[in-house]
């Protein structure tokens, strides 16, 4: 925990709530402060663990207002993900802060707010949920919408529930999967998504009666909670042990429960998203090609992977994108590919750069859609094969 005080402008600075992320303050003169990112002690289990996120508290004692500047120095991230737009949160909301008062070098960025008399507000490089928060949203998710419900499928270390949102059961299932890194939450987009599929419109009632859709919008709530980027409370990568699961082996707690959930599904289709709210960067596409085999005479089936992928290609014009092999080493104990491997799931990772929430929505819904459309033509192509 760290606090501090600054008796010339009133100002506190501290890390001392649910979600914080930043491990020291200081003073580099009037209203200028330097915040130092959290450091997540690890363990070596994994080569790629770094912090890139920021989320601080502000009071003001002051009895008038103050133009301030914070200086967010450079994580092992480095500095690309701290850049804006940033976002304020004041009773209970966040909102968006504009990214003309956000000022970036090649080791920290720069946020100049006006802070009132009286003033306290969080400020973090992305709207950072509690777990309670997400759980309360989750619900009452639920409560508003007849085509979905709850359903509690594990407890992680410290006792938070782990949530999914699931529509009706049906033959096959869609798979919505937040990323298990914190630093890039994506509750909102995806239960954005419950909303989009119960608008009675003729195309979401259809994919209703099609598939079941199972959202789960946050799965690494210990890891949130202690305001890390990549890691879980035990200082553990769970995103990267799913190949370990399904062998039986030693896992992290979180891992192994949304594996069992997971495998209970088997999925058709599986979506994993990292949210951004970052402008200088293309969405990033990481799909995963499975080799499909020939039948007895010959003929191979053109692999529904390729065939997804192009459909998501026509999204975005300006894409970063790779196509890997499931059977990859670098890639190998990863849920996208690790469900691939196990069940045919047509599964990737799509990371979402969006300047607001509310774009960060409207693309998840695009996403869902192209995502569908592209297995329903795969599976046409693979009957004409036959």
């Amino acid at each position: 925990m760290a606090t501090f005080y600054d008796a010339d402008s009133g100002i506190t600075l501290d890390n001392e709530f649910e979600c914080a992320s930043a491990r020291a303050f200081s003073k580099i003169g009037p209203g200028h402060y330097q915040v130092e990112l959290l450091i997540e002690n690890y363990s070596p289990d994994y080569p790629v663990v770094w912090e890139y996120m920021f989320c601080f508290r502000v009071r003001s004692e002051a009895d008038e207002a103050q133009s301030v500047t914070f200086r967010i120095m450079e994580g092992r991230g480095g500095i690309s993900y701290l850049d804006g737009p940033h976002f304020a949160k004041r009773n209970g909301k966040w909102e968006l802060v504009p990214r003309s008062q956000t000022h970036m070098s090649k080791e920290y960025v720069e946020v100049t707010l006006a802070v009132a008399a009286g003033d306290e507000f969080l400020l973090g490089n992305h709207p950072f949920p509690t777990p309670a928060e997400v759980e309360s949203a989750v619900r009452a998710t639920a409560a508003a919408l007849d085509d979905f419900s709850v359903r509690e499928y594990g407890r992680t270390p410290e006792g938070r529930p782990l949530l999914a949102l699931e529509s009706e059961p049906r033959d096959k299932t869609v798979i919505v999967f937040d990323t298990m890194q914190p630093a890039e939450p994506g509750d909102v987009p995806i239960l954005f998504l419950a909303h989009w599929l119960s608008s009675r419109s003729a195309e979401t009632e259809k994919l209703l009666r099609d598939y079941q859709f199972c959202l789960l919008p946050l799965t690494n709530p210990d890891g949130t909670a202690h305001g890390h980027s990549v890691t879980n409370a035990a200082g553990e990568v769970p995103r990267c042990h799913f190949e370990d699961a399904k062998l039986g082996k030693p896992v992290p707690a979180e891992t192994a429960v949304i594996w069992e959930y997971l495998a209970g599904k088997k999925p058709a289709m599986f979506i994993e998203f990292h949210i951004h709210y970052l402008v200088h960067a293309a969405h990033k596409l990481v799909g995963v090609h499975v080799n499909e085999p020939s039948d007895e005479r010959g003929v191979v089936a053109l692999p529904a992977a390729t065939v997804l992928w192009g459909e998501l290609l026509k999204l975005n014009s300006n894409w970063r994108a790779r196509l890997i092999e499931a059977e990859s080493d670098t890639f190998r104990n990863a849920l996208a590919e690790t469900l691939a491997r196990d069940f045919g799931t047509l599964s990737y990772v799509y990371q979402i750069y969006a300047p607001t929430v509310e774009a960060a929505c409207a693309h998840a819904v695009d996403v869902v859609r192209a995502t569908v459309n592209g297995a329903q033509a795969a599976v046409a192509l693979n009957l004409r094969n036959a």
